[in-house]
């Protein structure tokens, strides 16, 4: 009796064995058509901008109406400050200019 218990089982085993591998029929993905959109790019207008805004000359143009043989003018692009000044002028000018913040400045001046 335990032979036949034994046989039913390895029998009810390979029987769900052969049931579970059983291959599956697996359908092919269905491709839906895409349509690409590309966005319209505009073109970025770009302006010439001097470094050195013209309110800056201004500002230190006032700071030099002291001095008339200095003067300021945007050279390459970078402010620069021309003329003739002792040392001790020339160290009042550049005071004065500091104390408006106006940033890089060339300092050119002549005896």
């Amino acid at each position: 009796m335990k032979r036949f218990f034994k046989i039913a089982a390895v029998a009810l085993i390979m029987s769900i064995g052969f049931v579970s591998c059983k291959k599956k029929v697996v359908e092919p993905p269905v491709e839906t058509p895409i349509e690409v959109v590309t966005p319209e790019v505009e073109t970025p207008v770009v302006e010439t901008v001097s470094p050195v805004a013209p309110d800056v000359v201004q500002k230190v143009a006032d700071a030099l109406k002291d001095y008339p043989n200095v003067k300021a003018e945007v050279v390459d692009g970078e402010l620069t400050i021309t003329g003739k000044a002792t040392p001790e002028q020339a160290r009042n000018i550049k005071m004065s200019i500091d104390a408006l913040q106006v940033g890089k400045v060339n300092y050119n001046y002549t005896k």
